[in-house]
């Protein structure tokens, strides 16, 4: 069944990767299948380990953004590390994903960490708001955020305000 809206963006679900959502990922009609995009938030190690073992069963023909930060919106020490251990697991599988961080995690990178979220193609770049606007602090870091990984060679980067 064709989409009636097929020019509208896909529904992006925050899922936790728990077991039933992944199983409802992996039992979705096709046709629901390729209108879906999910955020993957991945809180723990073993989580992380479960992305790992499984997502080649669950969406690796599909177009999901994976996020590691921490519930405060920050990725750093053993999140940042195991981002990059799936980050490179995905490129070497050809996974689509798209690593999604939030705009202060994005300017504090490395340079190396820079061209890894690269070679995806695309960023998602996500900021927490509240009352529908940007205070002026988060305004500028959304734009250095997107002017650095712009910076980068073949990448994009589409901010997410949620």
């Amino acid at each position: 069944m064709p989409s009636s809206y097929p020019h509208h963006p896909a529904y992006i679900p925050v899922i936790k990767w728990q077991q039933y959502e992944r199983y409802a990922l992996r039992h979705l009609p096709a046709e629901v299948q390729d209108r879906v995009t999910p955020c993957i938030e991945i809180r723990t190690s073993k989580q992380h380990q479960n992305l790992v073992d499984n997502y080649h069963s669950v969406r690796a023909s599909h177009t999901t953004l994976v996020d590691y930060s921490d519930p405060d919106g920050r990725l750093s020490g053993v999140r940042l590390a195991e981002f990059r251990d799936f980050l490179k697991i995905a490129k070497t599988n050809n996974y689509s994903v798209v690593p999604t961080l939030s705009p202060n995690d994005l300017n504090s990178l490395s340079f190396q960490d820079l061209n890894l979220l690269a070679s995806f193609g695309e960023v998602a770049i996500r900021e927490k708001i509240s009352d529908f606007s940007l205070s002026s602090g988060q305004d500028s870091r959304l734009r250095a955020a997107i002017g650095k990984i712009k910076s980068v060679d073949n990448c994009s980067a589409s901010p997410d305000f949620s």
